[in-house]
């Protein structure tokens, strides 16, 4: 897709980010903030949507599966794509 849009030089780079307690101190910042941390920041937009019935309920799932992450370890698989678009002459 950036290509059709002009852009060159197109980097696609996949990289591991350890979330949990048992992958160390990185693992504790992946599931605070990084990719997992995201999940905390949309609480209110799926309450709202109804997607879960509360924020207290939304609270305690994500409680749970920090519980689990920090027992156990995950790595989610995070993205970082950088192009270039040239400036038209």
């Amino acid at each position: 897709m950036l290509q059709n849009a002009g852009f060159v030089d197109v980097v696609d780079d996949a990289k591991p980010c350890p979330v949990g307690k048992a992958l160390g101190e990185w693992g504790i910042r992946g599931a605070t903030g990084g990719p997992a941390g995201a999940w905390w920041n949309m609480k209110d937009a799926l309450v709202e949507q109804g997607t879960v019935g509360a924020a207290k309920e939304y609270e305690d799932l994500l409680a749970e599966l920090v519980k689990e992450w920090d027992e156990t370890g995950i790595h989610l698989v995070t993205r970082m794509i950088c192009a270039t678009k040239p400036l038209d002459s």
